[in-house]
């Protein structure tokens, strides 16, 4: 009961120092029980998650994981939030390997009750596989809100894999596709969880930032709002987020002719994977920093 009352309100502060989930562990520990275990895991593995600790989410989604299939306790709600949260984790953390790997191995079971929610991730991997017209098929299943509609997470979620999209084929209304929604996301309460906050801020950016490049009119603009979100970022107390605001601020500087800034703060942006783990991100910051040296 505990474990779903912290779960179903999990857009409130910060989990790690909730008195409800140390409550739940201490109980699941005094039972001993597995299920009760395997929850608490999962629980901890989503306080992780929405405060930025990306590899401690994975391996306490691992660890739940690996309780309940030894138990045969792997029911239809917990599968469902360990595989999310694991795919969220590959995706924020850069991991596209892994996520590649997870994505086919959940393909395999079909007809799966939370498919909606697993589209979007899917949709990526097909990116990741250089195949967007399988991505654009998958994508066809899961659709943006109208405005008058709620706007939930699987809502989000299609946004982020649309936008995703949008820049893989290099369209210049990525920017546009986002800002088009961004009043239903502001009115949500999902601005409030702070990853879903750090991942809706960089993917407006690294929209603006690539309709910005393709429409030189509007790249004052488009830059300008990059930018703040960058700032935005960098005010979260999270490695993270300041890690993207650093990769965000480089390649604006990039492209508005700043090549000593762009490769100073690209040589920032791949130190990152000390504090995070990202080491995808890390990667590019670092090709783009040499690819501006020799420029």
């Amino acid at each position: 009961a505990l474990v779903l009352s912290v779960w179903l309100g999990r857009g409130r502060g910060d989990l790690s120092s909730s008195d409800e989930v140390r409550r739940a562990r201490e109980l699941a520990q005094q039972s001993g029980h597995p299920h009760a275990l395997a929850l608490v895991d999962l629980l901890t593995a989503l306080a992780g998650y929405l405060n930025g600790r990306y590899r401690d989410a994975l391996a306490h989604c691992a660890q739940s994981e690996q309780r309940l299939r030894e138990h045969g306790l792997f029911g239809a709600f917990e599968r469902e939030n360990v595989e999310l949260l694991s795919l969220a984790c590959r995706l924020d953390t850069g991991d596209f390997r892994g996520l590649l790997a997870r994505s086919h191995e959940l393909t395999r079971d079909e007809g799966r009750a939370e498919a909606d929610m697993l589209t979007p991730f899917l949709a990526f991997a097909h990116l990741l596989a250089d195949e967007p017209d399988l991505a654009r098929s998958v994508l066809g299943v899961a659709h943006e809100s109208a405005a008058s509609e709620p706007f939930g997470a699987q809502s989000f979620q299609a946004l982020v894999a649309h936008a995703e999209l949008d820049l893989y084929l290099g369209d210049p209304n990525a920017s546009a596709r986002v800002e088009r929604a961004w009043p239903l996301l502001e009115r949500s309460r999902l601005l409030g969880i702070r990853a879903l906050r750090t991942r809706a801020r960089f993917l407006r950016a690294r929209a603006a930032l690539g309709s910005g490049y393709l429409m030189p009119h509007q790249r004052t603009r488009l830059v300008g709002l990059a930018r703040h979100q960058a700032a935005l970022l960098g005010k979260e107390d999270s490695d993270v987020s300041r890690s993207f605001s650093v990769l965000i601020d480089a390649a604006a500087a990039e492209l508005s002719g700043e090549r000593e800034r762009a490769i100073q703060l690209f040589g920032e942006a791949a130190l990152s994977p000390e504090a995070t783990g990202m080491h995808a991100q890390a990667a590019l910051a670092k090709s783009e920093q040499t690819r501006a040296v020799n420029l």
